[in-house]
């Protein structure tokens, strides 16, 4: 049986807490609009701009999923089933809402699955980003952040090589407009949707061996909650055309978090 534990066991360093003066005075009483809403981060963000005070516009595809954020947050948000693929649906939410700042967290993130599927990834990941950064731009819209990961860091996989021509689009597109462009990269998250932690759980419990690509295998780690908070608080840092990214230590090696969730 695994011992009961927080994620912040399995972190490695004292956890980050990012909300600032700058974060309540921008976020308490505007309408921000997120992309991807119930997804692990998205739904974190979510969940951070209503305590600030914010009108949130909760923007995905699943339709469950936005039914069931809406429910958690008590209707105060203002739910949106939509796809970022569709730009003329994108256009009509932004044009009626009129958002001061778009955080875009859709994206599809599983190396593996878009290493078998990189079309999905290029549609979704690439196109579907310039649909929501060129639809800012049309609908004057002051901000627009985008969710990025460190695979974009000289990428070696589909899902990385999607996200870093994303954040080639911000730094060529930032000093054309009057949006504020800017991308914030996560490492792993713990705690979102699929990762690591999910699947050595149910192998866990399976009484089979934990999964470990390389035993030499590292990765920068960090909480939803940290996720969340450097997006909201990034964007009160930014002039656009940046990337930014949290100071998350030192690299973990994976073999050392497989110890530390079995011990």
């Amino acid at each position: 049986h695994l011992r009961p534990f927080g994620l912040s066991d399995l972190l490695f360093r004292e956890q980050v807490k990012l909300i600032t003066e700058r974060s309540i005075k921008k976020f308490n009483g505007a309408r921000v609009l997120v992309t991807g809403a119930c997804g692990s981060i998205g739904s974190e963000i979510c969940r951070r701009l209503v305590e600030l005070g914010s009108k949130v516009i909760a923007f995905d595809n699943n339709e469950t999923g936005i039914f069931d954020l809406e429910k958690e947050l008590s209707n105060s948000i203002i739910p949106v089933v939509g796809d970022i693929r569709f730009k003329e649906k994108l256009k009509t939410v932004l044009n009626e809402y009129n958002p001061s700042v778009v955080f875009h967290a859709a994206a599809y993130k599983h190396v593996p699955l878009m290493e078998i599927l990189p079309e999905e990834a290029v549609i979704n990941n690439i196109i579907g980003t310039l649909n929501v950064i060129e639809v800012c731009i049309e609908s004057n819209i002051p901000q627009c952040v985008i969710i990025s990961t460190d695979k974009a860091v000289e990428p070696k996989n589909i899902m990385g090589m999607t996200k870093r021509i994303s954040e080639l689009i911000i730094l060529s597109l930032d000093s054309k407009t009057n949006t504020k462009l800017s991308a914030v990269r996560f490492g792993n998250v713990l705690g979102s949707r699929g990762n690591v932690l999910e699947v050595w759980k149910k192998e866990f419990e399976r009484g089979e061996p934990l999964s470990i690509t390389d035993p030499n295998m590292r990765r920068y780690f960090m909480l939803t909650s940290e996720a969340a908070a450097l997006s909201i608080e990034a964007s009160t840092l930014s002039n656009g055309g940046d990337i930014l990214i949290l100071d998350m230590g030192k690299e973990v090696r994976m073999i050392e978090l497989a110890e530390a969730f079995c011990k």
